[in-house]
């Protein structure tokens, strides 16, 4: 999915909105949710339409940061409006997928599955179609004002041009010419539950476990409850007297929705209960799950708080990423750099490839106990975000994971670079004007930035923008530099071109490892340039120019960027 979100203050959130909108379909069947309420990022409301068992009908469709979704329709007839839940993902067209799964006090047998096309206005729409749910005049949902109190979530942008494909597939629980209902009744906030059916080998593995604190009792030296988690939907509660007596052992189901727990204890060693003993924890900002107290209740007016028996996994994550060339809407593609430092900042920037300077977002990131990472936007380098943005990644061997983002590590390379600063060039290079077959000239130059992008630039000489080429560099071994060209304005390169270079006595680099094919076998000279940042006097200048380069430039085949390269810095940091 690529879901653009915007801030109350309409500032752009680009890396964290990608990578939610890529991952929702991870994250229906996760077996950890955020411990945080799910944040509302679009709300959308029908008008009034004609409804046969009502006054009118006034559907309103809710989505949450976390993947879920909830469906509220009102007949306007002073009775409960009926409450569906499900989830929702956007499509590469940037259209709309909501899966309808259920109620809260029941599943339906099969999701419904409605296809909602995304206009330039925000709005979602299903085109009318004679016989179908919505009939003719179909359904179109514009963005509204959600009536919670607090600041309304971002209505969801246009992203892509949309095609006629927003048919409702209803594979149950609608029929042609009816109107569109629920079964059933919902008392509980709409959230998507973490249950459902695993492979044989998921069953039974353990996923959290939490222990309480020794709990007084009437005789005895106490209780103790231990709460095993299990990624199929099972859970078992263990309480030990502490008296010598085997524990009671029970057993039932477990379900995550809006930050609530719900343990649902059906049976114990002796049988199934005729009634389920129903726990509503809250789950706590340190992971731990508190079951409010009550006068009465089982655990009396202290309640019960169950405290996770692991730490957060110890995970050495910090270090520079980067993804391959993504789909974007706005432009040919887009390029995510991540860099996680050792402290806990983070710093993200979201290259468009446009020729326009990257977003840059700053936040945190901390690792998690069950091998995965979260990464939390707090704002942009000219503002905070009213509610911060957050993604969590698997940390694989291949990088870091959240649905089909992948971001690569790179090897430490450049400058130290402080936390929340705009990229800066540490290193310029250009070419002496060199012949070319089809313009007056060619000249290259390429810079290197301090978050480990680069940009190369080729200009003909032909009064037309220079073509130009982005990319990633980091130190390789043995006092290298690797160039990784991974696209340009007109879309990524497949694959991407690499390049290596060899670090000469005085900062020169020479090309040493390239694709012949497209730079050809002649060498070229790439004389220094300075950065505003080292303030040095451009290498190579004369007495009377103001960093004009001498030297007479190396052969070359006279077809684009030509052969071998060496570049030549005194601004590129020296290799550790």
């Amino acid at each position: 999915m690529k879901l653009a979100l915007r801030s109350r203050a309409a500032v752009l959130a680009l890396f964290m909105a990608w990578v939610l909108g890529l991952t929702p379909a991870a994250l229906w069947a996760a077996p950890h949710a955020q411990a945080a309420e799910p944040v509302i990022i679009g709300y959308y409301q029908s008008d009034v339409m004609p409804a046969a068992s009502g006054p009118g009908l006034q559907i309103s469709l809710t989505l949450y940061d976390d993947g879920s979704a909830e469906v509220i329709s009102d007949y306007l007839n002073d009775e409960p409006p009926i409450v569906e839940v499900g989830a929702w993902e956007q499509n590469a067209d940037g259209s709309v997928t909501l899966l309808v799964t259920g109620t809260d006090s029941e599943d339906y047998g099969e999701p419904i599955e409605l296809t909602f096309e995304l206009g330039d206005d925000g709005s979602l729409s299903i085109p009318g179609v004679e016989g179908g749910a919505f009939g003719a005049e179909g359904l179109s949902l514009a963005p509204a004002e959600p009536p919670a109190a607090g600041a309304p979530g971002a209505a969801i942008t246009a992203t892509a041009e949309l095609t006629s494909t927003g048919e409702i597939t209803a594979t149950a629980g609608v029929t042609p010419g009816a109107e569109v209902t629920a079964t059933g009744a919902v008392t509980a906030p709409a959230a998507v539950t973490e249950t459902g059916a695993v492979t044989e080998t998921q069953a039974d593995q353990e996923v959290d476990v939490y222990l309480s604190d020794l709990l007084p009792v009437t005789t005895g030296a106490g209780r103790q409850v231990t709460l095993t988690v299990n990624i199929d939907g099972s859970v078992e509660m263990v309480t030990a007297l502490m008296n010598g007596e085997p524990p009671l052992v029970e057993t039932g189901e477990w379900a995550r929705s809006s930050g609530v727990f719900t343990v649902t204890l059906t049976a114990n060693a002796e049988g199934e209960y005729d009634e389920p003993v129903v726990y509503a924890f809250q789950e706590q900002d340190d992971r731990s799950l508190l079951l409010p107290g009550e006068e009465g209740g089982p655990f009396g007016p202290d309640g019960l708080v169950l405290v996770p028996t692991e730490e957060p996994s110890e995970v050495d994550a910090s270090g520079v990423y980067a993804s391959d060339i993504l789909p974007a809407a706005s432009a040919p593609g887009m390029l995510i750099l991540a860099i996680l430092y050792g402290d806990g900042d983070a710093q993200v920037s979201s290259y468009y490839l446009n020729g326009e300077p990257p977003i840059v977002e700053v936040g945190s990131w901390a690792a998690n106990a069950d091998a995965t990472l979260t990464i939390t936007a707090t704002g942009t380098l000219d503002q905070d975000y009213e509610t911060p943005t957050s993604a969590t990644f698997e940390v694989t061997d291949a990088g870091l994971v959240a649905g089909s983002v992948t971001l690569k590590r790179l090897p430490a390379a450049g400058t130290a670079v402080e936390t929340g600063g705009t990229p800066a060039p540490v290193a310029r290079y250009q070419t002496e004007v060199m012949p070319a077959a089809s313009s007056p000239g060619l000249q290259i130059a390429l810079t290197l930035y301090d978050d480990n992008s680069a940009e190369m630039s080729s200009d003909y000489m032909n009064g037309e923008a220079p073509f130009v080429d982005l990319g990633t560099w980091a130190e390789g071994a043995d006092d290298t530099l690797v160039l990784t060209l991974t696209g340009n304005a007109d879309g990524p390169y497949d694959p991407p071109v690499e390049m290596v270079f060899e670090r000469q006595d005085g900062g020169s680099l020479v090309a040493v490892d390239y694709p012949q094919e497209i730079f050809g076998e002649a060498g070229l000279t790439f004389l220094p340039l300075s950065t505003e940042e080292t303030g040095e006097e451009t290498a190579g200048s004369t007495e009377g120019g103001e960093g004009e380069p001498t030297g007479e430039p190396e052969s070359n085949t006279g077809v684009q960027i030509g052969g071998g390269m060496v570049f030549q810095s005194a601004a590129l940091p020296a290799a550790s």
